[in-house]
Formats: C-alpha cells, sequence, structure tokens
C-alpha cells in the first residue's frame, strides 16, 4: 500500500515538473512574439501575418527547431536589418 501511494506521488512529481518545462518554453515564444510586435513598427494583423510567413520558410529549413528558436532567429535578424 505504502508503495503505491510513494508510486503515484512520484509520478504526479515528475509530471508536474514536465508540465512546468512545457509552459515554461511555450510562455517564452509568446513573449518572443510580444516582443516581435513592439519592434516591427507594423500594425498588429500585418506583423501577425508577416511573423507566421517568417516562421513557415524557417520550419522549412529548420524542421527540428522549437518554436523559441525561430522566435529568437526571427527577432535576431530583424534587429540586424534595422541597424
Amino acid at each position: 500500500m505504502f508503495d503505491t501511494i510513494l508510486t503515484i506521488i512520484l509520478f504526479l512529481i515528475i509530471l508536474y515538473i514536465a508540465y512546468y518545462f512545457f509552459n515554461k518554453k511555450k510562455r517564452s515564444a509568446k513573449q518572443l512574439e510580444k516582443k516581435y510586435f513592439m519592434i516591427s513598427g507594423m500594425p498588429e494583423n500585418i506583423a501577425k501575418k508577416t511573423l507566421e510567413r517568417q516562421k513557415e520558410s524557417l520550419r522549412e529549413k529548420h524542421p527540428e527547431k522549437t518554436e523559441q528558436w525561430y522566435m529568437e532567429k526571427i527577432l535576431f535578424d530583424l534587429e540586424k536589418d534595422k541597424n
């Protein structure tokens, strides 16, 4: 009985840790999107369409990368082009 309870508790802890890290990455990508909208200087509806096109292009070139990587790359290129 004790072993079963301990196993369930450990499973729940592992599940919580996995959920936390998944949401942290997702949250970071959303924060980067907000930053893109601010520095792009475009109206939000146009910026969203442009961002999706850029992400799609990167997904074709680098399919193994994460959403956060795509956003970091897009922001890096945008800031480089502005300078």
